[in-house]
């Protein structure tokens, strides 16, 4: 159970991270790579 909510805890924040370049690219309009994804698609 604490594995699986550590896991959701990094997941929620790399999703923060990433919707928080985009945000930052749009106001700059310099392009940023697509985030990397795992090999299980998370």
């Amino acid at each position: 159970m604490v594995a699986l909510t550590s896991l959701a805890q990094r997941r929620a924040e790399r999703e923060d991270a990433d919707a928080y370049l985009e945000a930052a690219a749009r106001r700059s309009d310099v392009s940023i790579p697509e985030p990397r994804r795992a090999a299980d698609g998370s």
